[in-house]
């Protein structure tokens, strides 16, 4: 079986989905973020989210450009195991 962020994606709580997007280097801000949280988006959640769903919520044009190209990869599969060590090596950096 393959370990791809799909999978560890959809167990994600809002908080640990908005640190992990916060960490990614997919230029968003605060505000992006925020949005995201009030609308209460967890992993499952945001596997699902359309471009026109994350422009419904408010998030401005390029970043719901760049957050639905990411879910279409991740959905696709385009991200396994050696994104989730990267992802792990930064969680003991960061001491969560």
């Amino acid at each position: 079986m393959d370990l791809c962020l799909k999978e560890i994606i959809h167990n994600f709580t809002t908080n640990e989905l908005l640190f992990y997007l916060d960490n990614l280097n997919l230029q968003l801000d605060q505000e992006d973020l925020e949005i995201l949280k009030r609308s209460k988006i967890s992993g499952p959640n945001f596997l699902h989210l359309t471009r026109e769903d994350l422009l419904r919520i408010n998030l401005e044009l390029g970043p719901a450009i760049t957050l639905s190209v990411f879910i279409s990869k991740i959905n696709a599969g385009k991200f396994c195991l050696i994104i989730f060590l990267f992802f792990v090596n930064n969680l003991f950096f960061f001491n969560i």
